[in-house]
């Protein structure tokens, strides 16, 4: 087994943030409750509550790291919707009140300078702040929404692409991509199946997966291979690997089991020559997005000037697909997953 510190760095340092985030959120709502007018034994009882709130939903982390054991898989499958809700909507969340305390900082530092200050306003103060409540917890809202209703909607994108220089036999030939599957807790055996069948229902003539078809672990891969043994196409299946693979698996037992299930991995042979089209994945299309009217603002978006979508640069073309799976907590939000169905056409 090769050591695994790029997957324990990575794990690590997403638990010191969410750690962090989660500690700074339960220190401001045992705060809150402390200043509330309720009696000390409620509160007491609110304490206490939100604290094994906040430690059951270290759970699912540790469940991620395990892999998919049976019991595990248990225990995931009964927290997996607070955990999604709870890990993204916190951090937004707490960057909400975060900035706020920054401002309240600085203003009460400037009034303190000041040789008149005005009275404080308190019950504007007290207005504000359940204004501002309210606000900071949109990110749950959003998140809540998201793990609801855009997770689960698998999307099919239809793109008709023409090439000038396209043979006549070629055109026509409808190439099915399928990106990020993230085998795992989050993408169990059952919705991999279902999966397939999706991909075979859409009779393409050339399927095309474009990496991470393994989420944190080689537990993961078995599963996977066993559903994808079962998708066909006319043409074949052709594979590429993706930074998961290299991450936390092993490339040689990788390739092997693709191959054994008929799919190839010609992809470094590809690269090396001219290619009008290229197909990627691995961004989720940022997984949580923010649209607004003509711009969409994600992680993605201000990493890569290709978050997702078709992009055209003289004659080559790039669609970055957005992925089946999700990385961590498994939410997803206006970046619903894809299977993407090209139809090659002469121009």
């Amino acid at each position: 087994m090769p050591p695994r510190s790029p997957y324990t760095i990575h794990l690590v340092v997403l638990l010191l943030i969410l750690a962090s985030v989660q500690v700074y959120l339960f220190v401001k709502a045992r705060r809150r409750i402390r200043r509330s007018g309720l009696t000390p034994r409620f509160k007491s009882l609110l304490v206490a509550s939100l604290a094994l709130f906040v430690g059951f939903m270290q759970v699912p982390y540790i469940a991620l790291f395990i892999g998919p054991e049976p019991g595990v898989r248990s225990a995931y499958a009964v927290l997996k919707y607070p955990f999604a809700v709870w890990s993204f909507g916190a951090i937004g969340t707490a960057l909400l009140l975060g900035a706020r305390d920054l401002v309240s900082h600085f203003r009460g530092r400037v009034r303190a300078r000041r040789r008149n200050p005005r009275p404080v306003n308190l019950e504007r103060r007290a207005f504000l702040g359940r204004a501002f409540g309210a606000v900071a917890a949109t990110p749950m809202v959003a998140t809540a929404y998201g793990a609801t209703f855009d997770t689960g909607r698998l999307e099919i994108v239809r793109k008709t692409l023409p090439f000038t220089s396209l043979p006549p036999s070629f055109d026509g030939l409808t190439i099915l991509q399928a990106s990020d599957i993230h085998s795992g807790l989050s993408m169990d055996p059952a919705t991999l199946r279902k999966l397939v069948q999706q991909m075979n229902a859409l009779r393409p003539d050339l399927v095309l997966l474009t990496g991470d078809y393994i989420s944190a672990s080689m537990k993961d891969l078995d599963p996977f291979l066993s559903a994808f043994a079962s998708l066909r196409a006319p043409m074949g299946v052709i594979a590429a690997l993706g930074n998961h693979e290299y991450m936390y698996g092993r490339i040689d037992r990788i390739k092997d089991g693709i191959a054994e299930i008929g799919v190839t991995v010609i992809f470094p042979i590809a690269a090396k020559r001219g290619v009008s089209l290229t197909l990627s994945g691995h961004y989720h299309g940022g997984q949580l997005a923010l649209s607004l009217p003509g711009v969409t603002l994600s992680a993605a978006h201000l990493v890569t000037p290709y978050p997702e979508g078709l992009f055209v640069e003289g004659r080559g073309l790039l669609y970055v697909n957005r992925g089946i799976g999700t990385t961590g907590p498994p939410v997803r939000l206006h970046a619903r997953p894809e299977l993407t169905l090209i139809t090659l056409s002469r121009a």
